[in-house]
């Protein structure tokens, strides 16, 4: 969703998951938002957080 953002997740435990979003710099300046200085710092430093989706798709079996 280029216009919002990226959504992924930040893997907590091996069962546990949340949504985590990077939004866009768009959609900060269109709302007037901006990110806290120290988030920056986080997601640079944060190996746990993905942005790859959950299940990759197989591109072969919607082929078919």
């Amino acid at each position: 969703m280029p216009e919002f953002g990226i959504i992924g997740y930040q893997q907590l435990r091996e069962n546990m998951r949340i949504l985590y979003v990077r939004l866009s710099e768009n959609f900060l300046n269109n709302f007037s938002l901006q990110y806290k200085p120290e988030m920056a710092d986080f997601e640079r430093e944060a190996k746990n957080v993905s942005f790859e989706p959950l299940q990759k798709p197989n591109y072969a079996n919607m082929s078919k």
